[in-house]
């Protein structure tokens, strides 16, 4: 047997690490919130390390590197990296 995926639209972050990482945490949370999403459930920080991790039952906790594509779909946030973002998605 076989299937093909249905075409869906994704909303997407590009995450881009820099020397302002709070200028970057700011953007994101602005983008999560503009969904009427709390950031909180689905993303931890840690501002001394300046990193962000995303948290999702299917791919549990990731530390989201620069570069990385977040998306979400259907209320569902995930990470992918940038290379694979663009081979498997249209951009609009």
């Amino acid at each position: 047997m076989k299937a093909t995926k249905k075409p869906i639209v994704v909303d997407y972050f590009v995450y881009t690490r820099s020397e302002d990482f709070h200028a970057e945490l700011h953007r994101l949370t602005s983008w999560v919130k503009s969904f009427g999403d709390n950031f909180p459930l689905h993303f931890d920080k840690d501002e001394d390390l300046k990193v962000i991790e995303s948290m999702s039952l299917t791919d549990g906790i990731v530390l989201i590197q620069d570069g990385d594509v977040i998306i979400r779909e259907s209320g569902n946030y995930s990470v992918c990296p940038h290379d694979i973002f663009y081979q498997t998605y249209n951009i609009h």
